[in-house]
């Protein structure tokens, strides 16, 4: 049962393979060039300021800074740095993303469901899931769940954006772990779902994996 669970989606084992490809080549990449070679950068989120930079670099690692400097500032004060390289993107979308990778996974082994908010739900036990679905239920417990999971990264990122705080690189880390697993494990769910809700188009009604939401 576990082992269907687990290859029952090519779209999820895809999804999981380009977020395992992307969170190893991320600590790869600053070995694959010499020491010093990406440092003391000072960047901007969400566009690319270091293309000079990239196109000296050998085609891997050019491409990996490539889509890190795509994405994230590349602060040097922010980043971790490996063999003497700063990382391609800084410390907190480093837990972010080896974190989602490992929420794909863990999402791979979770029963699919025909709603979004079962298949979280249906990660507790029983009597747990009985007590939810008595009292607020399946719908207003996940989004709850979620919002707890990424309320540490909005605070350290929000008050360091709109206040004079300067988070650490450790604080940075930590608060990326719950919001990158969460993301990860929300879109494992949704593509489970989405697997369940084709299923019962073709077959005008629910496996019995797929069992319809209470709500």
């Amino acid at each position: 049962m576990l082992k269907e669970r687990v290859f029952e989606s090519k779209v999820l084992w895809v999804l999981f393979l380009i977020s395992l490809i992307w969170t190893i080549s991320m600590f790869i990449a600053p070995f694959t060039i010499p020491p010093g070679t990406v440092s003391d950068l000072e960047g901007s989120a969400n566009r690319l300021d270091f293309q000079e930079l990239w196109d000296t670099l050998p085609p891997y690692p050019k491409a990996v800074y490539y889509l890190g400097d795509a994405e994230c500032h590349q602060i040097s004060s922010r980043t971790f740095y490996l063999n003497g390289n700063q990382m391609p993107v800084c410390t907190r979308d480093v837990s972010i993303f080896f974190f989602i990778t490992l929420g794909l996974f863990a999402g791979m082994l979770v029963k699919r469901k025909y709603y979004i908010s079962e298949g979280l739900l249906g990660v507790f036990p029983r009597r747990f899931r009985d007590y939810v679905n008595r009292t607020i239920g399946a719908t207003w417990f996940a989004i709850l769940f979620v919002f707890l999971f990424v309320l540490p990264v909005g605070l350290d990122g929000g008050i360091q954006l709109l206040t004079g705080y300067e988070s650490t690189n450790l604080i940075r880390f930590l608060t990326g772990i719950p919001a990158g697993f969460i993301a990860g494990f929300l879109i494992a769910i949704l593509v489970k779902s989405v697997k369940a809700t084709r299923e019962y188009v073709m077959e005008g009604e629910p496996t019995q994996e797929t069992p319809v939401d209470s709500d």
